[in-house]
């Protein structure tokens, strides 16, 4: 397996698109650019911020549900070896925001899988050509074994947390996808700054792993070392590995990682 440091990297035309786009600098092309508005444009957006959910499911299942998002995904480098009729998954789709750019690049094959009901009646709104598919059982994907040429995690381990559930989907992945099948995944590091270093040291108390928080919309989330992302990879080989800064959906500064694995032919 490739280690980090040989994969990391940061093109300047890969920051000037995470910057650069319309000058959009937040996830909510809405947003304020300015700082002293954005706090106020927040406020408004989010008026149920300080109420605390019981799960990640239910979160994302009432205020979660009517976000959207525009976190960076490398189409091109993900397709790349995948044809027009792979079978590609993403687990955690949501409303189908990224399927929907396969879609529009000519991928036909998709599949997404959320446990948010509201998520997925969303997506089937918004997207009725999309098979979006409601979880039966977490971390358990309706697919047979080595079926499945590519699969995204976008931002969706964030939204997990626990670190047992993070691997039973890690299994889970690996029983679906094909020998020499792709995942790609994109998330968030632990991020030291003013913002998240208090969070993180006020709920070091209350979660096992450290980086995980409760988030003024009351849902909880966590950020990761990069030691824990590539010893998740596990039998999985990593061939690409990059970090960018972005903003979260909320419009704080935050790390990011996204990277790309491999099945190996013989797993």
């Amino acid at each position: 397996m490739a280690r980090l440091n040989d994969l990391s990297g940061r093109s300047a035309a890969w920051l000037a698109h995470l910057h650069g786009v319309q000058g959009v600098v937040g996830s909510n092309p809405a947003a304020p650019t300015n700082l002293k508005t954005r706090k106020k444009w927040k406020q408004k957006q989010f008026p149920n911020a300080g109420q605390m959910y019981t799960s990640e499911k239910e979160f994302w299942n009432t205020v979660g549900s009517t976000k959207s998002f525009s976190d960076p995904f490398r189409i091109e480098r993900f397709t790349k070896g995948l044809r027009s009729d792979s079978l590609i998954v993403e687990y955690g789709c949501g409303y189908g925001r990224i399927l929907s750019l396969l879609w529009q690049e000519g991928f036909s094959n998709l599949v997404g899988f959320d446990f948010a009901p509201k998520m997925i009646s969303r997506g089937k709104t918004e997207s009725p050509h999309l098979d979006l598919r409601l979880l039966k059982t977490p971390f358990q994907m309706d697919l047979e074994t080595a079926s499945v040429d590519g699969i995204v995690l976008s931002t969706v381990l964030t939204c997990i947390s626990e670190t047992k559930d993070i691997q039973d989907l890690m299994k889970e992945i690996n029983r679906v996808l094909k020998p020499s099948g792709l995942l790609y995944v994109s998330d968030f590091l632990i991020t030291e700054n003013e913002k998240y270093r208090p969070l993180y040291q006020r709920d070091a108390n209350q979660f096992a792993d450290y980086g995980t928080f409760m988030t003024s919309e009351g849902g909880k989330v966590r950020h990761f070392e990069r030691s824990f992302i590539q010893n998740l990879m596990g039998p999985l080989d990593m061939i690409w590995y990059e970090e960018a800064p972005y903003f979260t959906m909320n419009l704080n500064p935050i790390e990011t990682f996204h990277l790309m694995a491999v099945k190996g032919p013989s797993q």
